[in-house]
């Protein structure tokens, strides 16, 4: 488990370099951050139950950082904020622009070939009905 949570912080960190921004991690600590004064940009979550794996990471890509930073102590560390790219790079990031990089940054990382999947109904997601039995186990 521990492999594939630094495995996706490396997909984020090269989805950050394409897009011109500087991060890394810290050691001890799951997400990626900007230092000095350190930033958390991404964060990491993975949950396994009865043998079913929700997982993803968020990148904070150009929404309001504070409520964040406010409302939540990020991994416990009383000094750090969250940030954006767009607030990093100085510049308008959009969604769009950052989602061929991360897809492409995921791809080589995991040495996978991804397809488009069809979104009906803005959902994306397909039946899984191998998922539905196990979750009943």
């Amino acid at each position: 488990m521990k492999g594939y949570v630094r495995r996706l912080e490396q997909a984020i960190l090269r989805t950050l370099a394409l897009l011109e921004v500087e991060a890394t991690t810290i050691e001890g600590l799951t997400g990626v951050w900007l230092e000095a004064p350190p930033r958390k940009i991404a964060s990491i979550g993975v949950h396994v139950s009865r043998w079913i794996t929700t997982h993803g990471y968020a990148l904070n890509v150009d929404l309001d950082p504070a409520p964040f930073t406010d409302w939540i102590t990020a991994c416990g560390l009383e000094d750090a904020m969250f940030t954006t790219i767009e607030r990093e790079a100085g510049r308008t990031v959009t969604v769009d622009e950052v989602r061929p990089h991360a897809t492409a940054a995921i791809a080589n990382v995991f040495d996978l070939e991804l397809e488009e999947l069809p979104a009906e109904d803005a959902t994306g997601l397909w039946p899984q009905p191998l998922h539905a039995q196990l979750s009943r186990v």
